[in-house]
């Protein structure tokens, strides 16, 4: 998957199948499903045909059940869940050049403009149910599947959804492109710094106003809010795995005073960082 996207996860080998290099399709069942976070640099569709999958983006869940789809829009992130076994899935991951170049090849009419949704779910008609079942023996061998196949299979997607719920078909036509350079890697990379919002989006490349604005369509959070949480997350483990004292901690990672950052542990964590260091130590 690295190729198309940025994924901390527990991934074992996967079905997928590939055109021009590009992975387009992939079929996960238990034994294979993902764990974790990946930030989209595709759309993706996804089909649950058993079982159920939970995806967040920010603070939000979406639970996609048996016989349902669920599109994300590219360039946000999103984690995977997985409430329950045995499950099965197909998912597309779909680039703006392709699905320009299928459009035009199906003829499809312009989308007309809708509000754009980063996430849609929807029910799984029985023409897609049947399509997706002709996809399996394909990933068996993914090797002796021609390109000009896979691509017509996608072409083939482009079909029924447009013959079937338009909605989504609208809002993949509809999306739009221009992200300038990585937001996550950008911030991940930073985290434990005390840089300003105001440097962050100087090294995204972005004035404060779009970067605040880029980063919400990302995580679905605000950028303070989000690195907050994930300090304070690096806190617990800091206080749990390594030997350094609250203060060295808070210091490392760029909290104003050992009270303001002893405050948000707490609130955050339920327990105050003495506490949780007491109980390391005890352990």
């Amino acid at each position: 998957m690295e190729n198309t996207t940025t994924k901390n996860s527990t991934t074992r080998q996967l079905s997928q199948l590939q055109l021009n290099g590009d992975i387009v399709m992939e079929y996960f069942t238990d034994d294979n499903a993902p764990a974790g976070y990946e930030l989209l640099k595709d759309h993706l569709l996804l089909f649950v045909l058993k079982g159920s999958c939970t995806i967040q983006h920010g603070s939000q869940q979406y639970a996609v059940g048996t016989q349902q789809m669920i599109l994300l829009k590219k360039n946000i992130n999103i984690t995977y869940h997985f409430p329950e076994v045995p499950v099965a899935y197909i998912s597309f991951r779909i680039k703006d050049s392709l699905l320009h170049e299928i459009s035009r090849d199906l003829a499809l009419p312009p989308a007309t403009q809708e509000e754009e949704q980063p996430i849609i779910i929807t029910p799984t008609c029985k023409h897609l149910s049947a399509y997706l079942e002709s996809l399996k023996h394909h990933f068996l061998d993914p090797a002796s599947t021609p390109q000009a196949l896979i691509r017509l299979k996608l072409m083939e997607l482009m079909y029924l959804l447009n013959q079937g719920d338009q909605h989504i078909l609208k809002q993949l036509l509809q999306y739009k492109t221009p992200f300038q350079s990585d937001i996550s890697s950008v911030v991940e990379e930073n985290i434990t710094t005390p840089l300003s919002l105001q440097e962050l989006a100087r090294k995204a490349g972005r004035s404060l106003s779009s970067f605040k604005r880029d980063f919400k369509s990302i995580y679905n959070q605000t950028p303070s809010q989000w690195i907050r949480e994930k300090k304070l997350e690096k806190a617990k483990e800091l206080i749990i795995g390594t030997a350094m004292s609250v203060t060295d901690i808070c210091n490392t990672l760029g909290f104003e005073n050992i009270s303001h950052f002893s405050r948000l542990f707490k609130t955050y964590h339920g327990a105050s960082p003495s506490k949780y260091k007491e109980v390391a130590i005890a352990a």
